[in-house]
């Protein structure tokens, strides 16, 4: 596994969580409720995932995305 996967994971995990917070803030989701989601959620953004793994574009926004985040890590925090 190269680095450009282990970098995608991460923004997938990070993409996930963001949206789950927003619908428990928007819809006030109890605690079973939003274990569910969150496997049903999970299962569709690795599917994403997998399906878009191979093209360029998705590589490329990946490694644009890990620079971005690094430099920001870097030097502004």
């Amino acid at each position: 596994m190269e680095i450009e996967n282990f970098l995608s994971i991460g923004f997938v995990g990070a993409s996930l969580s963001v949206l789950i917070e927003y619908i428990k803030s928007k819809y006030g989701i109890t605690s079973s409720k939003s274990k569910a989601l969150v496997l049903v959620l999970s299962f569709i953004f690795g599917m994403l995932y997998v399906t878009f793994n191979g093209t360029a574009i998705f590589q490329t926004v990946t490694m644009v995305l890990g620079s971005a985040s690094t430099i920001y890590s870097l030097f502004f925090r």
